[in-house]
């Protein structure tokens, strides 16, 4: 009776061991899987921040770009104000100091070809 008990306790622990080492490689196995589901989720996640940080440099550009033209589009709309007041008043100077008279339109046109010889 106590051999049977022997005998039985032995294959009780043989079938422990089994389970111990079945279960070992288990977590082998789910570790193996953390690790690639950890390596997949910091791949998917660089792959987002550089989609993230192309849209924002795109975006950036844009605006800049965007920023650019409108300085120029002023800087030109600057440009004519000012020719156009020089024109003005050069005119309206001339035309007090101008003993003869010419008509308006030469006059401008003498101004104005004056200004684009400067």
């Amino acid at each position: 009776m106590i051999q049977d008990q022997i005998t039985s306790a032995r294959q009780h622990q043989l079938v422990a061991i089994l389970h111990e080492k079945q279960a070992k490689e288990r977590l082998l196995a789910v570790d193996k899987q953390r690790k690639l589901i950890f390596k997949q989720a910091i791949l998917a996640a660089e792959k987002q921040k550089s989609q993230i940080v192309n849209t924002a440099h795109y975006e950036a550009d844009l605006v800049r770009k965007k920023a650019e033209t409108m300085i120029a589009d002023e800087r030109r709309q600057m440009a004519e104000q000012i020719r156009a007041t020089i024109v003005s008043t050069a005119f309206a100077a001339s035309q007090a100091v101008v003993p003869y008279q010419i008509d308006e339109k030469q006059h401008k046109m003498l101004v104005e070809k004056f200004i684009d010889n400067l």
